[in-house]
């Protein structure tokens, strides 16, 4: 379970302020109290909010693995803009988990998810050096860049103006994230060593794959109120057809990443081509 339902009073409204000072009027807190749920059928409504909730623990995931690999670029002293970049994607993380939150709220939900989130960890066997390679090659560069693609064609779909300004904001701020992630991997580039750069081509196959079985994952057919981001009718509040969401990946695994990752030395063509069937 992942509760977030508010904490104490004066503490929360800490939080929405620093929250809304960021983003525009129209995302602030009162216009999702201003939401007017009545204008939609109880099923949408259902379909909706289980849909906002996956999106959810989806951001929590992010938040919490960047929030852990900004730790460890302070750690090894990199660039204090480039931590001042890594600052600004955990509070977008933070923004995004607390903008689905209130979607959720909107949609008729109490802020308590009743699934966990599947948290990404760092391996702590390895360097701190290792472990932000390894975020920046998996989840900045594959996971946000193909995020960006798939959050706005959702957002292309969703009919609800609250619904599409907050996918919206989304896909603005994850395509920060992943200009982040090639621009640092371009930065470390030049110092890899050659042991490190076997390491990285030996994962990205796997971390390729992974992508894949994510978008596979949630494309399988299954009853609408089981998959409410991929299946079933198009919803107001942003949804995707299954052959939709997978196209969108394929196109940009090949025009965002693959082509990426070959400019900056590694063999990606190759390693989609090796990349695990299981």
């Amino acid at each position: 379970m992942l509760d977030l339902s508010n904490g104490p009073r004066h503490l929360a409204t800490i939080h929405h302020r620093f929250t809304d000072e960021s983003l525009d009027d129209d995302l602030h807190i009162r216009a999702f109290k201003a939401f007017d749920a009545s204008q939609y059928t109880t099923r949408e409504l259902h379909r909706g909010r289980r849909a906002w909730e996956l999106r959810t623990l989806d951001e929590y995931r992010s938040q919490v693995a960047f929030t852990e690999m900004l730790s460890e670029m302070t750690e090894i002293g990199l660039p204090f803009d480039i931590l001042g970049a890594g600052i600004r994607i955990v509070r977008d993380e933070a923004r995004h988990v607390e903008l689905c939150r209130r979607m959720v709220i909107a949609l008729g939900g109490d802020g308590v998810i009743n699934k966990e989130p599947t948290f990404v960890r760092s391996n702590k066997k390895l360097s701190p050096r290792e472990r932000i390679l390894r975020c920046a090659m998996g989840s900045l560069c594959i996971g946000e860049t193909i995020s960006v693609r798939l959050l706005a064609a959702v957002r292309d779909e969703a009919k609800d103006p609250l619904a599409r300004s907050v996918l919206q904001q989304l896909v603005e701020d994850e395509s920060i994230h992943s200009r982040f992630g090639w621009r640092l991997m371009e930065h470390l580039a030049p110092t890899l060593t050659a042991k490190e750069h076997k390491a990285l081509t030996k994962l990205l196959p796997r971390y390729l794959r992974s992508a894949e079985k994510s978008v596979e994952s949630s494309a399988k057919p299954a009853p609408t109120t089981e998959r409410p981001l991929v299946t079933g009718p198009t919803m107001p509040f942003g949804s995707l057809p299954a052959k939709q969401r997978r196209g969108i990946f394929y196109k940009s695994i090949q025009d965002d990443v693959i082509r990426r990752f070959e400019k900056s030395g590694f063999k990606a063509n190759e390693a989609w081509e090796k990349r695990p069937q299981s």
